[in-house]
Order: structure tokens, then sequence, then C-alpha cells
């Protein structure tokens, strides 16, 4: 009887919180709004729990920093209710930091949840489960016309499973495919380092359920059409084949894409065209076969020299969350050329440097850099390091270089699994480590 009490008094006092955050994990994919209700309590938790030592950190200083700098800038804009952009309204400043500081609130506080490599891993698998809805409405969207949007508690849980015909992208139960890509190839490190774990543990039968959930999440990140997708697909095997094997996998993929664009050239054989149409699924040849050797032909190119152009007239604190938008028309009148909306740059650290300044975005690609080249070199530079961790630092690594050609953050699901991943990568290499050391 007091074996049961005490268990009773474990869960309520000492593992509530903890199971809060797990099933936080599980529903941010399928149900946001119910995983940030869960978030709550560990948030607060690990807030207020004097263990943590938020502020002797140098990580949490920075951005820390960064979150005063713009608290003052949109305080200031709000107060003056002056812009020098037509049309940018005060609020836009609250709503573009609502994307940063509640996220460095969850990375200071859910770190304690991940300060052993048993805790990464649990999570790990947890990701991995919430991933399955994910997957299932892409099956749902491409197999059995699952259309939506499906909603329910009056539209705080929505999953949009756009119509689609059959050569059209699939988005799942996202708005975009773009979002749906970057979540699958974030959790595609996760997958390929646990299936490995229990491959060399020779469970046979979780093995062959991860096998399952990896063809599922390949084929899928190839049916959004997304060519980050595509370079997230490959980022992993890169690291994670053996040295021997390394070389050869390389050429096999730089040969690849070689074919799929020399395919396109109006001097290539028909004969070979049909050959390749027939070896190379028809979305992965149509985003490349598109590419041209002339850079002003790639609208990318066009926003970021705009984007550089607006960062040189304003380069400390930048012109305001959302601003790049309002330049970009008011400079190039692309709004009434086109009904295509341009929201943003294609690159955070531009589009930081617009929104925010110089200063906002050279503190924060710091501390992303730092933490990620002192956990590459924690995990991938000792031994004895589980594969899961591997996993771990390349789902980090893929949101990190996926941002220099598109933007994520927008997503509250992308962004907070972010943080959670950065929060775990923070403590290999021990929170007491300075950020400058």
């Amino acid at each position: 009887m007091v074996r049961s009490k005490f268990s009773l008094n474990k869960i309520n006092k000492g593992e509530l919180h903890t199971k809060f955050f797990y099933l936080g994990i599980f529903f941010l994919a399928s149900a946001p709004f119910i995983a940030c209700l869960l978030f709550l309590v560990p948030l607060f938790k690990g807030l207020l729990d004097p263990k943590n030592n938020i502020l002797k950190d140098g990580f949490n200083q920075i951005l820390i920093l960064i979150s005063f700098i713009l608290l003052f800038k949109s305080v200031l804009s709000s107060l003056t209710n002056i812009s020098e952009i037509a049309f940018l309204e005060s609020y836009l400043n609250w709503a573009g930091i609502a994307n940063f500081i509640p996220l460095f609130l969850c990375y200071f506080a859910f770190k304690s949840y991940l300060d052993e490599e048993n805790k990464r891993k649990k999570v790990a698998k947890i990701f991995i489960a919430g991933t399955i809805p994910v997957l299932i409405t892409c099956i749902g969207q491409k197999l059995f016309n699952w259309y939506g949007p499906l909603e329910i508690f009056n539209g705080l849980i929505k999953w949009f499973q756009r119509p689609i015909d059959p050569h059209d992208a699939v988005t799942g139960l996202f708005n975009n495919q773009n979002y749906t890509a970057a979540w699958l190839t974030m959790m595609w490190p996760l997958i390929l380092t646990l299936l490995q774990e229990k491959l060399n543990l020779k469970e046979y039968f979780k093995s062959n359920i991860l096998i399952i959930i990896s063809m599922l999440n390949t084929i899928f990140i190839i049916l959004t059409h997304s060519r980050a997708g595509l370079v997230g697909l490959i980022i992993p095997i890169i690291f994670l084949i053996r040295r021997r094997y390394l070389k050869w996998g390389i050429l096999s993929i730089v040969s690849l894409i070689l074919l799929i664009i020399l395919s396109d050239l109006s001097f290539i054989s028909s004969d070979i065209k049909e050959f390749m149409a027939f070896i190379i699924p028809g979305s992965l040849e149509t985003r490349f076969n598109g590419i041209k050797f002339d850079l002003s032909s790639y609208p990318r190119i066009s926003l970021w020299i705009n984007a550089i152009t607006f960062i040189i007239q304003k380069p400390l604190f930048g012109w305001g969350a959302s601003s790049f938008r309002f330049l970009y028309e008011d400079t190039t009148g692309y709004e009434e050329k086109t009904t295509i909306l341009i929201s943003h740059s294609h690159n955070l650290f531009l589009e930081l440097s617009v929104s925010f300044g110089l200063i906002v975005s050279c503190l924060l690609f710091f501390v992303i850099v730092t933490i990620l080249f002192k956990s590459f070199s924690k995990i991938f530079l000792e031994k004895r390091i589980s594969p899961v961790e591997k996993g771990w630092w390349l789902s980090g690594f893929i949101f990190f270089i996926s941002h220099f050609y598109d933007i994520f953050i927008f997503d509250i699901r992308i962004n907070l699994a972010f943080w959670i991943i950065f929060a775990g990568l923070r403590n290999t290499f021990g929170t007491k480590t300075n950020a400058l050391s």
C-alpha cells in the first residue's frame, strides 16, 4: 500500500509535466493547438525550475539580448506609430517576434527534458510516431481522395488536405507541399538512425516497421515535388553512409542529377529521354529539368538581390517585421504584374536582416552555427555515440540548410520542432560551456 502511494505521488509530482511534454511532441504535427496547450505545463515548469540556470548559459544570454532588441523595436514602433513603409502596421512587429521569443522560451525550458541521451532517443521515437498521421493523410490524399479542409473545434485543429490531380504535389495535412517536405525531411534522419540501431540490436519486428515508415517517408518527400525536400533526403545518406562507400554514394547522386538535367537538352536523342522517363520518377525529373544556367531566370536571385539592397539602406535595426513584402512590391511593382504573393525573401538570414537588422540576424546565426559545430564535434568525432544522436544532429542541420533557400519558421509545428531538436543538441556538449569558448 505504501509502495502504491509512493508511485502515485511520483507520477503526480515528478512525472506529469514530462508526460505532457511527450504528448505535446506526439500531437505537434497533427494537432498543433492541442500540442501547444500541453507544452504550457513543461514550459512553466522548465522556466521556473532553479536547477536550469537559464541566465548562466552564454547562448541563452545571447537569445535574451535578441529578445530585448525585438521587444524594444516593437514597443518603439507602437508608441511612435511611424512607419517608413506604406501599409506597414506596427502590430506586424509583434506578430513577427511571435516567431522567435516564445520559441526561445521553449528552448530554455525544454532543455531539461532532453539532457540525457536516452531522453533524446525517446523523444525521437515520439517524433516518428507523431509523423505517422502525416503519412496517413498523404496516403489518403494521393490514393483515396481525402480532401478537406477537415477541421474540429471551430477550426482550431485543421487538416488542409488540398484536392490534387494525379500529377500535383502532395501536401497531406499541411497547407503547403514545402512545409510537408520540411517536416518529413526533419524526421528522415531520426527514422534512418533509429532503424540502424534496431538492426544492430537485431530487433527485426521494430526494424520492419521502421522500414515501412522510411519507405513511405521517402516516397512522400519525392511526391511533394520540393527541391528542398530532395536535398534533405540526400544529406543524411551522405553523412551516414560508411566512409568506404561515401565517394560512390556522392558520385551516384551527382550522376543522377546530371542525367536528369542533360536529358532535357535539345540535342539529347528521344530514345535516351524515354529511358530517363522510365527509370526516374516524373516529379523528380520535373523539379530538375527546368534548371537553367542563366541566373537571372531564377526568381529567388531577384528576391535576394533586392533583400541585400534593403539591408544596406537600414543595416542595424531593419525596416520592421513583414516589411520585405511591402518593400519588394513598392520597388518592383510585382503586385501589379502578377497575382502571386511574395511574402518573404526565401532566405532566413536576409529576411531577419531586412526585418530586424544585421545585429539580430548575426547574433541568432552565431548561436545556431556554434551549437551545430560544437555538437557535431561531440557526436560525429567521438566513438560510442548512439546512431540516434547523429540523426538528432542531422535533423537540426537539415532545417538550418533549408533556410538558405526557403523559410519555414512561419509554421509553428516546424519551428517548434526545430527548437526542441536544438535544445537537445545544446545538451550534447555540456550546459556549462560558454558561447565564446
